[in-house]
């Protein structure tokens, strides 16, 4: 009889790195560790399944509300900032011309709520808006600064019921140093639901303008809008802010943020939980790097004849963004431990895949037993 053995899973050695400020809302305790409010709705924030990818998104309630990051503030003296959130836009079916959603910064980390009507017009804070225009499914991009409105965009290609990404970068103008100025741009991106950004719906080009804020040293970054009983935005999801400073965070740098690892932890060769998997596995099977829960990730196998063949089915976890995330998995086949090659070849890749929820999905290879008396094989994860 011959024999398939199966050998350990290895993994390309790497460094992570954590930055800026993210939240997932996948548990209102992301909300209650990073912003303050005062709406007790939010303990039911979580309602839409998998929300944007496997997070789960906070629904807001019909009355405007505003939550302040509190726990860093960002100084725009020196540095570019950029927020950004997630938002799932319900149709404007009244054509009201209401402003519906903001982002930005303020200096005041207490103010955490603020009315729906026309958002906050504090002299202190900047943000972006979007607002319902005069006509159906009409939406207006605008930049404000306090009561101020210096420049803004309109489309009418908004698509009910879809996600899109937001975001806002300002910066000190240093060149004019009699009065305090602003260089700020806003856009809005289409998104999958997996958080890939698409393509430009619609933005607002970098505009110079005096600005009260523009000399704060220590801004505060909010977000907040109107839920769907006044058209307005379904759902929001994924609130970050960075300054030029940080590094940028890959997907996998978010992810271990969000693990909670730190340090030489975040390595992706790490094994924080002393289990089966380092943490590239945790990563691209779908682990907890912080908890030894891993049997029911690990890749299954079983034998199986067709066709006059012995066949070994070989069964893994692949994300299905694996592909934006960078990640590569395949097989590696030998014959020899101690002399022998492992190659990534003599078997059938991929001969099937099912999605078994939001995020991840089952691949299916296969390797004929017949030809020699035994082989080795394992799983290779590579980012």
């Amino acid at each position: 009889m011959k024999k398939l053995i199966l050998g350990c899973i290895s993994v390309l050695v790497g460094m992570g790195a954590s930055a800026g400020v993210f939240v997932d809302f996948n548990s209102t305790n992301d909300l209650a560790t990073l912003f303050n409010n005062n709406d007790n709705d939010l303990n039911t924030a979580n309602v839409e399944s998998g929300g944007l990818g496997d997070s789960g998104a906070v629904k807001p309630s019909n009355s405007g509300q505003v939550f302040a990051c509190n726990q860093a503030s960002f100084n725009l003296a020196s540095n570019e900032l950029t927020v950004s959130m997630y938002v799932k836009v319900k149709n404007n079916v009244n054509s009201t011309s209401a402003e519906n959603f903001w982002l930005g910064f303020t200096r005041d980390e207490t103010d955490d709520y603020v009315h729906a009507g026309g958002g906050t017009s504090d002299p202190e804070e900047f943000y972006v808006l979007i607002k319902e225009g005069g006509n159906t499914n009409e939406y207006v991009l605008v930049l404000k600064d306090g009561n101020l409105r210096p420049a803004s965009s309109t489309t009418n290609s908004v698509t009910p019921n879809s996600w899109y990404y937001v975001t806002l970068t300002a910066s000190r103008d240093t060149e004019n140093t009699n009065f305090p100025f602003m260089n700020a741009s806003a856009a809005m991106y289409n998104s999958d639901t997996n958080g890939t950004v698409g393509s430009l719906v619609m933005s607002v080009p970098e505009t110079n303008f005096r600005s009260a804020s523009a000399t704060n040293t220590g801004l505060y970054a909010f977000f907040g809008g109107v839920g769907p009983a006044n058209n307005g935005m379904d759902y929001w999801d994924n609130f970050r802010v960075v300054s030029s400073d940080d590094p940028v965070l890959s997907p996998y740098d978010l992810w271990a943020q969000e693990k909670g690892l730190t340090g030489s932890e975040t390595n992706y060769a790490a094994n924080p939980d002393h289990d089966a998997l380092n943490n590239l596995y945790e990563y691209g099977l779908g682990g907890d790097p912080k908890a030894d829960v891993d049997a029911a990730l690990m890749p299954t196998y079983s034998n199986q004849a067709e066709g006059g063949t012995n066949w070994m089915v070989y069964v893994y976890r692949r994300r299905l963004d694996a592909a934006a995330r960078g990640l590569s998995y395949y097989l590696e086949l030998n014959d020899e431990l101690v002399e022998g090659t492992w190659t990534n070849s003599g078997y059938e890749a991929d001969i099937g895949s099912f999605a078994i929820d939001a995020s991840f999905e089952t691949v299916t290879n296969r390797v004929s037993t017949e030809s020699l008396d035994a082989q080795f094989i394992r799983l290779q994860i590579e980012l």
